[in-house]
């Protein structure tokens, strides 16, 4: 026991402090007279009748008391002091309690519950020493008394109920574990020597007796009592031999323990907390997908808790997925029967006799069983039943279900363990000097135990080979199906161990599994995977139990799947050698179709406005999914981006070109807001072909006016401005007003950020005249804004103001109040910025826009840090970069990476300030901005500051520094938007928040 207080260590270094708490404490809501007090503390210093030092000690006490949670009181009352608490939250009181409640559910032969009270009370007492960090003599002669009067009856009562319970091997275990507590207490030691005599023999017995004695003498000066040497006698005389246990030797039978093994120490504490920790033997079963290390787990395990396990292990490999058949429950009774000391003669024909046998014969012995490979329930039943006496471990690929037993699903290795696995087993420098490609193999092998040794042992017999040009050798996932260690059999060639479970399966399984090798992404959500089976979604989740049964699949949320990497590529590759060409390509249709309607639906539910792509006609069997607000829609869309960036591949692969052009062109305006900005071009030129292809001018006018918004994203300025114009000729030629109006307001855009103003003006107000005609809100209330950059970049204020809230009135849009934000605060209206800038990024982060959210940050940071709000301002910039690099957009990070400089530093943490400019000063050199240089000149500025801190400039650490352009660029060509020239994060998320999308916005 210690005394302690977490939250007010400084007050309690005082030795006189904690000796204080020590006793008010010990003495809880009883009144203690101060002579004691002094006699306790000072007894061992002159000047015991230290009234005044007392009195000091007991204020310094009270403080301490007062910061606690529960604030007990220390009262004086005279000469006396009290202190008022409830004994329930001092673990001495507890303890006390829980030890009494204990004793008499002893006493009335309550077993069970006398143990779990017991347990629980010898918990809050973890060492016999109490008062270990007062070192007083008081304290010392205290420990003395409760360790005698307290401690050792409660552990008295303790083991012999564990005795009762015929826990003989958790007496002898958990005592020597407590050597201080057994070896000077005779009642402890007189159990130990009890339990002692069934779990070993008399030998053991008469050794410890011997060392106990001798060990009682030197401390004590004087031998244990008779009582206890009697005890002794008779224990040794009447020991049986370990022959009448049916055990000559204890067995040991696990297999040899992986040299190799890494990590999995979750998995291994789980274990402990079930098979060992717990006083009742208990039933573990291991699942997992094949190859995901069960057998190397229960191995490990089982080697290195074999202490626990005094009599011995007993293992059997039941060889339930091999090319053989499953090794019968009767052999394997036979085999633990020999072991045991069975002979063959006398060994029962039926399972049943064998499974009586077994289990006397395991009565009251610490033996631990391993069932490896189990097949099933069925398979292993009659085991459980004969191995009842004893601790159970069980590996199986399927979820067994068995009653009374503990599941847990082995999942793949962590990165990490993974990498620390491959280079144990290269064992060469290479692991040493190629970490990335080693992290690239782990990736390739998605953490899955069999596929990392089968890979390292590849790359190991490759001594002259660098790492790198192997991983790029072994290409995709397929190449590592079917490689083996030199040496194995064919069965442990990943091909091998999955068709080995896929075997097992109902042809349904097989069939939805193959399936699922078909859809690019390993993660699949069971609408889908119904849409490619051609069957009702509840038929395909019930399909989907069978593969949780197995293990092929994992479950991620309510509707949605994951298959495990190689299993994918084994699934794909299955597909196309047993799949007929015409069932592959029904399905592959059928999914691109789920994802077109169910786009179509959800850019409907966010934004009914938007313009329509002609209908297309929907196969049977698929059913894509409705919304019922455009939050759950914008939810899935979010969240699908990957799925549906993905198919969208695969359709125009397989010449789906109809669909591609569609998919992409509806789904534009969620693509631009996440994600890589480069990916977001690409995708769209993707679907500017299949449009192209399809001959389909309306989707080639679409798609072309999204590229060019994309374009802008990457800061390819030009080229979005020929897109735009080609945009708007593929429109007039439409007679579609609506595209023409959206290319010329685009147009605009482009021409403005290359800073071409009149030509962007008449651009915005040609747009502007065509979406009045239209009566389409959103497209007046950005030319409006636009128009107000403008009149901004041009000096007039004024009149940009006047154009920004022009747009509000029409709608109170995101990017408008993010501009009015950008606009207050370049004017000197901090206060009016933070509170636009705050609506527009709860706007922004409604609609899931990332990168506009990300230009809201800025600007309030910024804003914020003007208001002197730094440690606010700082939080924003922090955000800004998270959401920057999630984001892809590099130039951004860097920009928030300096800000947040700029905020440590009016916090005066100016080392993290240096930390965050050298970050963005490396990440601006890394994409060749210039502005890497400004920031270098900040790094060196703040270091002759800290030299020399009397000639240090009064505007160092402004943010004003951070609105200077690169030298030798025109302001004026810089600036995006409208924005001041100050902030070009702002003006990177402006550039892709200002255009339109033709059909995605």
């Amino acid at each position: 026991m210690r005394v302690a207080a977490p939250e007010a260590l400084d007050e309690l270094r005082s030795v006189k402090r904690r000796g204080l708490l020590s006793i008010v404490l010990l003495q809880a809501n009883q009144r203690v007279h101060e002579e004691k007090l002094l006699n306790w503390l000072w007894r061992d210093e002159d000047g015991s009748e230290n009234l005044a030092e007392l009195r000091r000690t007991v204020t310094k006490v009270r403080r301490v008391l007062k910061r606690t949670p529960s604030r007990p009181e220390l009262r004086r009352e005279g000469e006396y002091y009290r202190l008022d608490v409830n004994p329930d939250l001092v673990d001495f009181h507890v303890f006390r309690r829980l030890a009494k409640e204990g004793a008499g559910a002893r006493e009335r032969r309550e077993h069970r519950k006398a143990l779990s009270l017991l347990e629980s009370a010898l918990e809050l007492w973890p060492e016999p020493v109490a008062f270990e960090n007062v070192p007083l003599s008081w304290a010392r002669q205290a420990s003395d008394r409760l360790v005698e009067h307290e401690l050792v009856p409660a552990c008295r009562d303790y083991y012999e109920t564990h005795l009762a319970l015929e826990h003989y091997d958790v007496v002898v275990s958990h005592l020597r574990q407590r050597p201080a507590l057994l070896e000077r207490n005779e009642t402890i030691a007189a159990v130990y020597v009890r339990a002692l005599a069934v779990v070993e023999d008399a030998d053991a017995v008469a050794d410890f007796r011997e060392r106990f004695a001798d060990g009682f003498r030197e401390h004590f000066g004087e031998d244990p009592s008779e009582r206890f040497f009697a005890l002794c006698r008779r224990l040794i005389d009447e020991q049986p031999p370990a022959s009448a246990y049916g055990l000559p030797e204890p067995p040991c039978l696990l297999p040899r323990d992986v040299p190799d093994f890494v990590g999995r120490e979750d998995l291994l504490t789980t274990l402990d907390d079930w098979l060992v920790a717990d006083d009742v033997p208990g039933v573990a079963a291991l699942d997992g997908l094949p190859g995901s290390g069960k057998t190397a787990i229960a191995k490990h395990w089982a080697r290195t808790r074999a202490e626990h396990f005094v009599h011995g292990q007993l293992y059997a490999d039941l060889e339930g997925f091999g090319p053989a058949r499953p090794l019968a429950p009767s052999a394997v009774l036979a085999r633990f029967l020999a072991v045991l000391g069975v002979h063959q003669a006398d060994l029962p024909h039926g399972v049943e006799e064998r499974v009586m046998l077994l289990r006397h014969k395991l009565r009251g012995r610490r033996v631990l069983v391993v069932l490896d490979n189990v097949r099933d329930a069925a398979h292993v039943r009659p085991l459980l039943d004969a191995t009842a006496p004893c601790s159970v471990l069980v590996t199986s690929r399927n979820r067994l279900g068995l009653a009374d037993c503990r599941h847990l699903t082995v999942p793949s290795m962590a990165p990490h363990e993974a990498v620390a696995l491959l280079h144990r087993r290269i064992r060469d420098g290479r692991a040493r000097h190629e970490a990335g490609a080693l992290r690239n193999l782990a990736r390739l092998c998605d953490g899955l135990p069999l596929g990392l040794r089968i890979a390292a042992e590849y790359v190991a017999a490759r001594s002259d080979v660098a790492i790198g040009d192997l991983v790029g050798q072994l290409g995709s996932r397929q190449r590592l199906l079917d490689l083996s260690s030199p040496g194995d059999s064919e069965y442990r060639t990943l091909r091998a161990v999955f068709t080995s479970s896929f075997a097992l399966l109902r042809p349904e399984a097989q069939r939805l599994l193959r399936l699922l090798g078909l859809h690019p992404s390993a993660s699949i959500t069971s609408p889908v995977a119904a849409a490619m089976a051609g069957t009702p979604v509840p038929d395909v989740e019930d399909v989907f139990a069978v593969l949780l049964g197995a293990r092929l699949v994992d479950q991620k949320t309510v509707t949605g799947y994951r298959v495990h990497d190689l299993v994918h590529a084994y699934a794909g590759d299955s597909a196309r050698r047993y799949l007929g060409e015409a069932e592959r390509r029904e399905a592959l249709v059928r999914m691109v179709e789920f994802y077109r309607t169910t786009v179509d639906n959800a850019v409907r539910t966010i934004e009914p406005s938007l313009t329509e792509v002609p209908a297309m006609a929907v196969p049977s069997g698929v059913t894509p999914l409705e919304f019922a607000d455009p939050e759950e829609a914008l939810a899935w869309c979010t969240e699908q981006r990957a799925q549906v960036l993905a198919v969208s591949r695969v359709a125009a692969d397989e010449g789906l070109h109809e669909q591609v052009w569609r998919i992409v062109g509806r789904f534009a305006e969620v693509l631009k807001r996440h994600g890589d900005p480069r990916e977001v071009v690409e995708v769209h030129e993707m679907a500017l072909r299949s449009a192209q292809i399809a001959a389909s001018r309306l989707g080639e006018a679409m798609l072309t006016n999204n590229l060019g918004s994309a374009l802008l994203g990457v800061d390819e300025f030009e080229q979005a401005e020929t897109a735009f114009r080609r945009a708007l000729q593929l429109s007039r030629e439409l007679g579609d007003d609506l595209g023409q109006a959206v290319a010329l307001h685009n147009a605009g855009h482009a021409a403005f950020l290359r800073g071409y103003l009149a030509r962007a003006g008449r651009l915005f107000t040609e747009g502007l005249e065509l979406f009045t005609r239209l009566e389409h809100r959103l497209g007046r209330c950005k030319a409006y804004l636009h128009l107000g950059d403008i009149e901004w970049r041009q000096g007039r204020a004024r009149a940009a103001s006047l154009c920004y809230r022009h747009a509000l009135a029409i709608e109170r849009h995101p990017d408008v109040l993010a501009k009015l934000a950008a606009f207050h605060h370049e004017t000197g209206e901090p206060d009016v910025a933070v509170e636009y800038g705050r609506e527009a990024l709860r706007l922004h982060r409604e609609a899931r826009h990332e990168r506009a959210a990300c230009g809201d940050l800025l600007v309030l940071a910024e804003a914020l840090h003007d208001l002197a709000e730094h440690e606010e301002a700082m939080s924003c910039a922090r955000e800004a970069t998270s959401l920057a690099e999630s984001c892809g957009d590099l130039r951004t990070k860097a920009a928030a990476l300096e800000l947040t400089g700029v905020c440590a530093e009016a916090l005066e943490a100016r080392g993290r300030a240096a930390e965050f400019w050298t970050a963005a000063a490396d990440l601006f050199e890394e994409l060749g901005d210039s502005r890497a240089a400004r920031v270098r000149a900040r790094l060196a500025e703040a270091g002759a500051a800290r030299v020399m801190p009397e000639q240090r400039r009064a505007g160092n650490g402004s943010v004003e520094d951070l609105r200077d352009l690169p030298a030798g660029q025109d302001r004026e060509a810089r600036h995006c938007d409208g924005l001041r020239p100050a902030e070009p994060a702002q003006a990177a998320a402006e550039r892709r928040n200002s255009v339109l999308d033709h059909g995605g916005q």
